[in-house]
């Protein structure tokens, strides 16, 4: 498992440094446009990968908000029943 301060120390980036606990994400640094919605940074501790996997899947959801906001704002690309589980729990 990656620990949060080993991930900033070797300067890990993305969905591996959030999966570690880093809250950096380059589309809220740096936005497309000045009308971006604000956009949820997910952030999981376990430095695993599930924990990977779960930054993934929320980025998935984060992008097709995005991507709903700011290209097809009529046309509903999110799909909100998709719930993720792991050993019988809710993520």
């Amino acid at each position: 498992m990656l620990k949060t301060e080993a991930a900033r120390e070797i300067g890990c980036l993305g969905y591996v440094a959030r999966a570690s606990g880093l809250a950096y994400d380059a589309r809220v640094a740096h936005p497309f446009t000045d009308d971006d919605p604000r956009l949820r940074i997910p952030v999981h501790t376990g430095g695993d990968v599930l924990a990977r996997f779960l930054v993934r899947a929320e980025e998935i959801d984060i992008s097709l908000a995005l991507i709903e906001h700011t290209i097809v704002p009529d046309f509903p690309l999110t799909n909100k029943s998709f719930n993720l589980s792991y050993a019988g729990n809710d993520l």
